[in-house]
């Protein structure tokens, strides 16, 4: 008896060890692309940055791979044929950076490149969430609401992060720089007109490759001193021409 308890102990111990990695898919909605402005009449180039970031939406798909300590949230990388070059630029400003986090070490980065140069960047915050009572389902998980609120650097205004998360899922991840919930996030509000939705989790066994902490690029010391070198070089290219 003895032994078949040890037995069952060992096998739930590797099924344990075995979905200890998984990996999420999400896409990019903005709500109010759809909203007219009766007041507005529509001019040509506003009709076709609409069309291109509706068009950049249904293409765009970001994968967020994840173990107990780490997670790396990045773009799926695809060849997107017959596109014109202003639609792909907007793919580019839409799904800019790849983000790491390790919650073991307190690190996040985000691997991003300008002027043909790369960076690391050191982003990590404290994200003082709150936790409210609201839940609802996604993808057939109960998930709760979490709000975080931040400034806009620009307005000075407060706005609000919104997170749907699951315990179900229990890993501390989610889309972009934003983590540390008590499961995984399934839907973040990061602004009226930008919500990253999850449409697919699956629990891995196998070994992701693209779970690894970026090594490659300038090392930059907080998201601010990033800003600075960007205006920099911004600058020097524009006296150049």
């Amino acid at each position: 008896m003895k032994h078949f308890i040890l037995l069952i102990f060992f096998s739930l111990s590797i099924i344990s060890a075995q979905t200890q990695k998984g990996k999420a898919t999400y896409k990019l909605k903005h709500p109010k692309i759809d909203v007219v402005n009766p007041t507005k009449k529509p001019s040509a180039m506003g009709n076709r940055i609409t069309e291109s970031i509706k068009t950049a939406q249904e293409l765009i798909e970001f994968n967020l791979v994840f173990n107990n300590k780490e997670s790396v949230f990045y773009r799926e990388e695809k060849l997107y044929a017959n596109l014109d070059k202003f639609t792909k630029g907007i793919i580019e400003v839409l799904s800019e950076g790849r983000y790491y986090s390790n919650i073991a070490t307190n690190q996040k980065l985000k691997s991003t490149s300008f002027d043909n140069q790369k960076f690391i960047v050191n982003i990590y915050q404290p994200q003082p969430w709150k936790i409210k009572d609201t839940t609802k389902t996604i993808l057939g998980y109960t998930c709760h609401k979490a709000t975080l609120t931040k400034t806009n650097k620009k307005t000075t205004k407060d706005y609000t992060v919104e997170a749907w998360f699951s315990k179900d899922i229990p890993y501390y991840f989610g889309p972009d720089e934003y983590n540390g919930l008590p499961g995984l996030i399934l839907e973040l509000k990061l602004n009226p007109k930008q919500t990253i939705y999850c449409t697919g989790v699956e629990l891995q066994s196998k070994k992701n490759k693209l779970l690894t902490k970026p090594t490659e690029g300038t090392y930059v010391n907080s998201n601010e001193e990033f800003e600075d070198i960007v205006k920099t070089l911004a600058s020097t290219a524009k006296q150049k021409h």
